[in-house]
């Protein structure tokens, strides 16, 4: 019993070998990680704030450096919220009031890409080298309703006079006119509520340590489906739903116009594909599914620009472009457009559009 005891007292007196071997092969990992190029920075928070019904929007003036799985990036905004290609403050300057004013989605927004490099980033350098300026509202996550609310903030409330409103539709914008995305607040960062120990112990270790980011973005790209294009199959089916859903869509285009108009304000509508685009009439076969269309959200995107009297610039043919290049078309892991792409798809947009005669900035005036 003696001896059984005598064991039992050793080992505990040796516990701290392990823990300290297994603390020290983390702080190993830590510098081999950060070595390696996996930058950590506690500045994940502080960009969002609470607007409208329960919903969000950026915060003016805000910096932060994204550590997202798809990889990371930097997101910067002026005084009214938008994202922008470097860092602001109010002792720094100003946007101008725009000549064009984006709204829209993530896609739109850029996620996962320095502003720079994002589809909107890239037909903002065109417009710029002609003298057009271009301010950015899209917001990730945001709806068709999200973008509406933050568009009357703008151009009512704060008095910004775009001469002509940017509108970036993407299957997932058109497919759900009546959703609305709210989130809960806490130290400019999002959650879905009110966020406990174990979220806030993931956000700090999100913010603070490589390995974890290492080791989280190992398990994202593991844990993805093995098609992600399946998830998307219900935004290309005909039917009741789709019926229905026009019908909102067009209550949400009268209410946007209705905001445009009263500050004689142009329309352009712009149609970005999911890049699973071309394959989602082989997805829905395999699925047993028999009313999946490709062509339905941007079919439903032409409708819409023709009841606003607006032209249409159709993105798709850019991801056919560059898979003819054998260029990646999104972010590792991540459905978003890569730079690639996102760089045909600004070109793409500028090309578009008489956007200088449209905006005044052309011979034929505005």
């Amino acid at each position: 019993m003696s001896t059984f005891r005598e064991f039992i007292t050793k080992c505990v007196r040796l516990a701290w070998i392990p823990a300290l071997t297994f603390a020290s092969s983390i702080l190993v990992a830590e510098g081999v990680y950060r070595a390696a190029g996996i930058r950590v920075a506690a500045t994940m928070e502080g960009f969002y704030e609470a607007f409208g019904q329960n919903g969000y929007k950026h915060r003016a003036y805000a910096a932060s450096y994204m550590n997202w799985h798809s990889g990371p990036f930097h997101v910067y905004t002026d005084q009214w919220g938008m994202r922008t290609g470097a860092a602001m403050t109010e002792a720094s300057g100003q946007s101008p009031q725009p000549d064009v004013l984006v709204i829209g989605d993530s896609q739109a927004f850029g996620q996962g890409l320095d502003f720079p490099e994002t589809l909107i980033g890239q037909f903002a350098q065109r417009a710029g080298a002609d003298g057009v300026t271009v301010l950015n509202a899209a917001i990730g996550g945001h709806m068709f309703k999200n973008q509406i609310e933050l568009l009357r903030w703008l151009m009512t409330d704060r008095g910004l006079r775009p001469r002509c409103v940017l509108l970036c539709l993407t299957p997932r914008f058109l497919g759900n006119p009546e959703g609305y995305s709210d989130a809960f607040i806490y130290n400019g960062a999002l959650f879905g509520a009110a966020p406990g120990r174990r979220e806030l112990t993931k956000k700090w270790f999100s913010s603070h340590s490589a390995v974890y980011i290492a080791i989280r973005d190992a398990m994202q790209r593991s844990n993805a489906a093995p098609d992600a294009g399946n998830a998307a199959l219900d935004l290309y089916r005909r039917g009741p739903r789709a019926d229905e859903a026009m019908v909102s869509l067009r209550q949400r285009l009268t209410e946007l116009q209705a905001i445009v108009d009263s500050k004689g304000t142009a329309l352009v509508v712009c149609y970005a594909p999911l890049a699973v685009e071309s394959r989602v009439g082989e997805l829905g076969k395999s699925a047993g599914l028999s009313d999946i269309d490709q062509d339905l959200p941007e079919s439903i995107a032409a409708q819409l620009a023709h009841a606003a009297g607006a032209p249409l610039v159709d993105l798709r043919p850019v991801l056919g472009e560059a898979r003819a290049a054998n260029e990646p078309i999104t972010l590792d892991g991540d459905p978003h457009y890569g730079p690639a792409v996102s760089r045909r798809a600004g070109a793409a947009l500028w090309a578009g559009v008489d956007w200088k005669a449209l905006v005044g900035r052309g011979p034929r005036g505005y």
